[in-house]
């Protein structure tokens, strides 16, 4: 069984999401993903259209996002899983990691959800539900 771990960067929410993986058996996986998705902004204004990141600032942003991650990660017990480590950039995050899931053959996806928009989940949260098929598994904030 392959698991994604959707890894938030922004809002600092790596300490929410080590407590709750740490109640959660990610050993019993063969494959660990642990995958943040990098929004691409375009700006356009008149006849100038402009992105951040450009295609020239990815790598080095890649490099250090791949490095956070690969920081967290040594906090779980992962027992023989393979790890894998990787950093998206998209104009759409959640496309990307749906994705992603395609490619990958993920079977389960954990999420964090940054606070409610709908009942439980945020938005991100309900596309990956709605565009996968694989289990997904929402730790919620209390």
């Amino acid at each position: 069984m392959k698991t994604l771990v959707c890894v938030e960067l922004s809002n600092f929410k790596h300490d929410l999401l080590k407590e709750k993986l740490t109640e959660f058996n990610l050993a019993s996986s063969n494959e660990i993903h642990f995958v943040h998705s990098f929004r691409i902004n375009v700006y356009a204004d008149n006849f100038l259209v402009s992105s951040y990141p450009t295609e020239d600032e990815q790598p080095k942003i890649k490099e250090s996002v791949l490095s956070a991650i690969n920081n967290f990660t040594g906090d779980f017990e992962t027992g023989e899983a393979k790890i894998v480590v990787d950093c998206l950039f998209s104009v759409s995050p959640k496309e990307a990691i749906v994705k992603y899931v395609e490619e990958n053959n993920i079977s389960k996806i954990v999420v964090v959800t940054r606070k409610k928009h709908n009942l439980f989940s945020s938005s991100f949260t309900e596309y990956l539900l709605s565009h996968t098929s694989a289990e997904l598994v929402v730790l919620r904030e209390k």
